[in-house]
């Protein structure tokens, strides 16, 4: 017998794992259509990819670890996986040719907690997609079912604008960071993601917007699914790619290349013709802040065009550009994703942004944030067109000046 709490424990048998063995599906051929570089079950279901959902299972179910059998982009799951580091769970890939169902308890093709398994299988690019928007639809439909007596804010993200003349029609899913105008209408069977701007008179029905979407005004999505400038609609089988800027496109998850803050000679012209009309090319700033460049910035005290008139020296100078991103703190950038914050980072600065020609000009807040990036990531030569005839407009009645 032990005579000791050392030899007691000694004689304590270790506790086995409880270990789930899951398989991926393996897809990867019937993409055909979207050809997304992800594999199936890294597809957004919901709030989240279709794996992660039975992460959460695995908690539930009181599991330890979970080997995941994967044959199509490993690499992809096992990156995927890494960053995920919210569930107490371990678990381990084992890279497959094909799948043995004998090494196997069940496929992740499916919701852990499905209460109406979809009735067809996909079999092709077509029926791939519509499979995905089923099991999200599923999800939907057990989301409400579980968060209905919470009310329909538990549906929707953190930092969100939603106009209080958009209309939310359950079941719905609403990501962070996403902005509805007016008049929109989202749901049944919507799934927004992160980073969305819906401009305003917008129907959305049994459809799917991905991260970063925008969505221009008066166009609706029904029985469909947009990523960025690309269409998918599941009505007609349809793909639409490249659509035009104004009508969708890409906020703020683009690659932006650096731009030097030198302001063009034609710009730097303009400021001083600028700065002459209104008399103020000695004007001094009182106070100066520290921008997210590390660089002093010239504080300016107003909304009015004129008290523009100090970093429109800079552009003199050739300091700062006369179209850019609006110079901000650090603190402007609290409310924000860090992917955003990078985009601002990265953007040159400038004396007038797109953001002042839609009034939304506080700098810090959601929406003057999402207007300077729309800046930096869509169709640059459209949003300076629209600057530069805002710009005139301006100047012309500030102080008889046509530029």
């Amino acid at each position: 017998m032990p005579t000791n709490i050392v030899d007691t424990l000694d004689t304590i048998p270790p506790v086995e794992k409880k270990v789930w063995k899951l398989a991926l599906p393996d897809w990867g051929e019937l993409d055909t259509v979207w050809k997304n570089p992800m594999p199936f079950a890294l597809w957004t279901v919901g709030e989240q990819a279709l794996v992660f959902h039975w992460l959460d299972a695995a908690v539930d179910k009181d599991f330890d670890h979970i080997i995941f059998y994967v044959a199509d982009r490993p690499s992809a799951v096992r990156e995927a996986l890494d960053n995920a580091q919210m569930w107490p769970v371990t678990w381990e890939i084992k890279a497959v040719a094909e799948l043995d169902p004998n090494n196997y308890e069940t496929v992740v093709n499916r919701l852990p907690s499905g209460e109406k398994p979809i009735d067809f299988m996909p079999e092709d690019g077509w029926s791939l997609i519509k499979y995905w928007r089923a099991l999200e639809n599923e999800w939907l439909e057990i989301f409400y079912k579980e968060t209905e007596k919470y009310g329909q804010l538990v549906a929707i993200g953190k930092h969100c604008e939603i106009s209080s003349r958009a209309q939310l029609i359950p079941p719905y899913w609403v990501g962070d960071f996403v902005s509805i105008g007016p008049g929109s209408s989202v749901g049944p069977n919507v799934v927004i993601e992160d980073g969305c701007v819906l401009e305003g008179g917008n129907k959305l029905n049994n459809a799917h917007l991905g991260h970063h979407t925008y969505l221009g005004p008066e166009i609706d999505l029904d029985n469909a699914s947009m990523f960025r400038n690309q269409l998918l609609n599941l009505k007609y089988n349809a793909r639409v790619d490249n659509l035009e800027p104004f009508l969708a496109g890409d906020v703020g998850s683009g690659v932006v290349t650096k731009n030097s803050n030198k302001p063009k000679w034609n710009e730097r012209i303009i400021a001083l013709l600028v700065l002459l009309s209104w008399r103020a090319l000695g004007q001094k700033a009182q106070t100066y802040f520290v921008g997210i460049d590390g660089q002093n910035w010239p504080q300016i005290d107003g909304t009015e065009f004129k008290d523009r008139a100090v970093w429109l020296k800079l552009v003199v100078k050739g300091k700062m550009r006369l179209f850019g991103v609006t110079p901000r703190a650090e603190s402007a950038l609290e409310s924000i994703t860090d992917e955003w914050s990078h985009l601002l980072r990265e953007a040159p600065v400038g004396a007038f942004s797109y953001a002042d020609l839609t009034s939304s000009n506080e700098v810090g807040s959601f929406e003057e944030a999402m207007h300077c990036i729309y800046q930096i990531t869509g169709d640059s030569e459209r949003c300076e067109r629209l600057l530069s005839t805002w710009f005139q407009q301006n100047i012309s009645k500030a102080a008889g000046v046509f530029i």
